[in-house]
């Protein structure tokens, strides 16, 4: 029985012993932790401290920050683009209009004059006759292969380019294919041709120059199916206002 006794006091020694051994290292690890844990927070907050001096922003801010004034620069230079167009659009249509001018103007004839005629004395000469392709039917003669080179204007006039077929007295010319320059008294002006040479017997005896029942000098040559019913009912081509007014000069050109 002291045996058993003795034996459960010293068990009971061993656990407090034991129990006793345990709190105190447990203790120890707490501490030993809580200290880790502040050390740990000592150095983050001198890892902290430190990165905040030396942080610099990273590239990718300083690019988008950048980039908000470039979106504005290429706005408004898409703005300003279209003015720029623009005026260079007026510019060029002005040049254009300009080298318009120069080309017409370049495009004006120069007459290489060989003889200037007077119209008739004392004849009204504002009467200006036609007469109808159609009625040349020699296919060997010079009128007929001339009118084969000639066409129809809007007026219903026969041309040969810019050059008005007519026919004129042996007076001016005898020979189909000449060309003439004839001014009138209004200022207007225009190129002929000769397609067909009036005979002298419908001329006066003369000169042979004008036609003396109407004073006619100037016999235009149309196709009579596309000119207007005012010249078919007045006979007279000088219903056309450019046609109007009494022949100043007839002046033969090269």
């Amino acid at each position: 029985m002291k045996l058993k006794k003795i034996i459960t006091i010293i068990l009971c020694v061993a656990v407090l012993i034991n129990l006793l051994v345990f709190s105190a290292t447990g203790n120890n690890s707490i501490e030993i932790n809580n200290v880790n844990t502040y050390k740990s927070n000592v150095s983050a907050v001198k890892t902290t401290a430190f990165s905040r001096t030396i942080f610099k922003p990273p590239l990718t801010s300083l690019i988008t920050k950048s980039t908000v004034p470039i979106t504005k620069l290429t706005k408004t230079t898409t703005k300003v683009k279209p003015k720029t167009t623009a005026s260079i659009m007026k510019k060029k249509t002005k040049k254009a209009k300009s080298s318009k001018i120069n080309k017409k103007q370049k495009k004006k004839e120069t007459y290489q004059i060989i003889i200037g005629y007077s119209p008739p004395k004392n004849v009204n000469t504002s009467f200006k006759s036609y007469m109808c392709y159609r009625t040349i039917t020699c296919v060997n003669s010079n009128q007929y292969i001339l009118q084969q080179k000639a066409h129809t204007d809007k007026d219903g006039i026969r041309r040969v380019g810019n050059d008005v077929c007519i026919a004129l007295g042996t007076r001016y010319s005898s020979t189909v294919g000449e060309r003439f320059l004839i001014e009138l008294d209004t200022g207007k002006s225009f190129t002929a041709i000769i397609g067909d040479i009036k005979s002298d017997a419908h001329t006066d005896k003369k000169t042979h120059s004008y036609i003396e029942s109407n004073g006619n000098v100037v016999e235009f040559i149309v196709d009579d199916k596309k000119i207007s019913n005012e010249i078919k009912f007045t006979g007279d081509v000088s219903c056309i206002d450019k046609y109007k007014g009494q022949i100043k000069a007839i002046v033969r050109i090269a």
